[in-house]
């Protein structure tokens, strides 16, 4: 490996341990299309009547007995927070036309020690067609959900990426500056062959 992919390698994984978690998740997903996401799961929980045009026809359907039992599973209005805790995307072009997949979670919870909901919604997108909600789920849990212990642990783990490429950066100038001396003091230049 020569010096200039080693260094690129480095950058990389500087700028990907240096984002915090909403950090990265800004950077793949629009603040302005989070705000949205919140929305919608908002409205899922409140109105979810409202939502129709949003959905996918056969998913409407089943969903319309399950839309009673939301506020069951929803958080009650007043001040909570709504966090997108995870993201995923899967986008295809196997069948010749383009699938595009998104999925958001969200939890949601009024204090620290909870309760907590959380609110999926799975999105997908074939080819110029317009976006649609094609899977959706809400529960409560009295137990504070794994999404958020690795919103938790993935600031603190990124310190630890920091440090090993700072270490990693260290170690690379040192070994240069040795075999540069090495090189002069056989008497070759630096770009010597």
């Amino acid at each position: 490996m020569t010096i200039r992919p080693m260094l690129a390698a480095l950058a990389v994984a500087a700028v990907l341990a240096g984002c915090s978690f909403q950090g990265a998740l800004d950077a793949m997903v629009d603040p302005a299309r989070q705000a949205d996401i919140i929305r919608t799961a908002q409205t899922l929980c409140r109105n979810p009547q409202s939502l129709q045009r949003q959905f996918a026809p056969e998913l409407w359907a089943q969903s319309q007995p399950i839309f009673a039992q939301l506020p069951a599973q929803c958080p009650e209005d007043g001040n909570v927070d709504w966090t997108l805790a995870t993201y995923n995307f899967n986008t295809s072009a196997a069948t010749g036309a383009a699938t595009d997949r998104r999925e958001f979670a969200l939890v949601v919870a009024g204090d620290a020690d909870g309760p907590w909901s959380e609110i999926q919604l799975n999105y997908q997108q074939l080819g110029d067609a317009p976006q649609q909600i094609v899977g959706w789920n809400a529960a409560r849990t009295a137990t504070r959900p794994a999404s958020l212990a690795f919103i938790d642990s993935y600031d603190q783990i990124r310190w630890w990426g920091l440090g090993g490429i700072a270490l990693a950066f260290i170690a690379l100038v040192t070994a240069l500056l040795w075999f540069r001396r090495r090189r002069k003091a056989q008497g070759k230049g630096w770009t010597d062959a």
